[in-house]
């Protein structure tokens, strides 16, 4: 489970509401799901997702909030074109068509027709209400709303904000419970989400993908120690505990990521099968998933099976609940004929949205049959199993290499913005968070011409303005190129695509 640190430090609100949305729909369920089924399993809350539920319950808000917090006939002409152009980003069609109310509004944009102080009120409310999971719907405050469709009055409209923050509570106390739980193991991901290996030495892109073009070599060793070192700190401030494991950011990996992460006092870590292929060649086999593996003078690794993983994220989705639990209950059982650990790892927010009942047909099905099967954490595997040793080829999850992230002239530029920051500034402390926030991945996933969503634009800022923010922190003016945007659509068009299916 993940978000990207969506402001600059000492601002006084985050500029996107995917940490706050995503709590009160998939962190809360996803809790209640492990509370309610004794399946052993593993959840990763990313340190930099960590720190934003700390603020939020520190007082801290998202742009959207306040937007949304707005009194209806109070909204001026930008906050209403803001509020039609952010506030239908959810799956039409689990969370905007099958409600009357919220598909009104919807169809009453695609028109062009104007809206009324009521709408808009309306669709301040909607936005926030379609949002909650299958626990928060449960409410009876969020089933009167949904009962009502419309005509919602501003008082309604601020309990329905204030539950927002009462459920991120919810939230951490839910994952507080089941870190002393005996049947989940909670691990953590390097503070900012950054790509380590390209962190500490950016020209390793290069093993997995021999012709990419690079920037300059990007080299900051003090920075990816300070990743590890303050995840592990964020994570025990919040949970209360050390982690004893983690996942790296988009499974991404190396010899010396692998080697600084045990250095921390981490036991393991999980990648994807493609690293594992790559990093065996000819002598990789099923035999080989389904064993753990100790990097030299590292921690023991797992390695995720590829399809099946994808199978819950990407497939089962379309497929009624029972038809794909079958199905992948067969896999499994097929896949441990070869593998004696069979790790299924994926992302815990995004799929759900996607699924009808925002997966709970699914996940209760899934977790009901896994209760009569032989579940296992990491550590627990680790007890029972003797790993064999590797020599890790870098990469990732998506297709074993970095790509996604550096090679495109985009990536490039973003990366030489790093360099040159880091060439002027060195190793400044009070630039640290800084820029450790600016080496997360997420920006460098929206550039290139992989992916597009209609907020690519807030993302190519962010990445900016945290550069801008640790040139001003070490008492240096940011230059001026920092002003112009990296992303080349941006520079064409001066604003992001926009799909009906956009989500975070």
């Amino acid at each position: 489970m993940h978000q990207p640190y969506y402001g600059v430090h000492g601002e006084p609100e985050l500029r996107l509401p995917w940490v706050r949305l995503h709590a009160v729909k998939s962190y809360l369920d996803m809790a209640v799901v492990h509370r309610e089924f004794e399946v052993h399993s593993t959840i990763n809350l990313s340190a930099s997702l960590l720190e934003q539920l700390v603020e939020y319950q520190s007082g801290k808000r998202d742009t959207w909030y306040r937007i949304a917090a707005i009194p209806a006939d109070s909204l001026e002409p930008e906050h209403q074109r803001f509020l039609l152009h952010n506030f239908f980003s959810a799956h039409w069609g689990n969370a905007i068509h099958p409600f009357p109310g919220y598909d009104r509004l919807l169809r009453k944009r695609e028109r062009g027709d104007a809206f009324s102080v009521a709408d808009f009120r309306d669709l301040q409310v909607w936005h926030n209400l379609a949002w909650l999971g299958f626990t928060a719907r449960r409410r009876p405050l969020v089933r009167a709303l949904f009962e009502q469709g419309q005509g919602f009055d501003e008082s309604q409209k601020q309990e329905l904000l204030d539950l927002h923050i009462e459920l991120i509570g919810d939230v951490l106390d839910a994952y507080r419970d089941l870190q002393i739980s005996d049947h989940v193991e909670l691990s953590t991901t390097p503070m900012y989400h950054p790509i380590l290996p390209l962190v500490i030495d950016s020209d390793c892109a290069r093993q997995a993908m021999p012709d990419v073009q690079l920037p300059a070599q990007y080299r900051a060793t003090a920075s990816a120690d300070r990743h590890v070192e303050w995840a592990n700190d964020m994570f025990s401030d919040t949970l209360g505990s050390e982690p004893v494991g983690m996942w790296p950011a988009e499974g991404s990996i190396s010899n010396a990521a692998a080697q600084l992460m045990g250095q921390h006092g981490v036991n393991w870590i999980a990648s994807d099968e493609y690293v594992l292929g790559n990093s065996l060649r000819s002598a990789y086999s099923d035999e080989c998933l389904g064993q753990p593996w100790r990097v030299p003078d590292g921690p023991t690794m797992f390695f995720r099976d590829h399809v099946l993983s994808d199978q819950i994220g990407f497939v089962y989705s379309s497929m009624a609940a029972d038809d794909a639990v079958s199905d992948f209950m067969a896999r499994c059982h097929s896949a441990a004929g070869s593998e004696p650990i069979v790790s299924v790892i994926l992302d815990g927010e995004n799929p759900w949205e996607h699924y009808p009942g925002d997966g709970e047909p699914f996940l209760m099905t899934l977790f009901g049959q896994l209760e009569d099967h032989e579940t296992t954490t990491p550590s627990m595997a680790l007890a029972e199993t003797s790993p064999g040793e590797i020599s890790l080829c870098s990469g990732s999850w998506i297709n074993g290499d970095f790509g996604i992230w550096i090679g495109h002239p985009e990536d490039n530029q973003a990366w030489q913005t790093l360099v040159e920051a880091r060439r002027v500034m060195g190793d400044a402390p009070e630039a640290a968070r800084h820029l450790m926030v600016a080496e997360g991945s997420d920006w460098f996933w929206w550039y290139g011409d992989q992916f597009s969503n209609h907020s690519v634009d807030v993302f190519d800022q962010l990445f900016r303005d945290n550069v801008k923010a640790a040139y001003q922190a070490a008492g240096l003016t940011p230059p001026t190129v920092l002003d112009v945007p990296i992303k080349h659509e941006l520079n064409e068009t001066g604003h992001g695509a926009m799909s009906p299916a956009d989500l975070a």
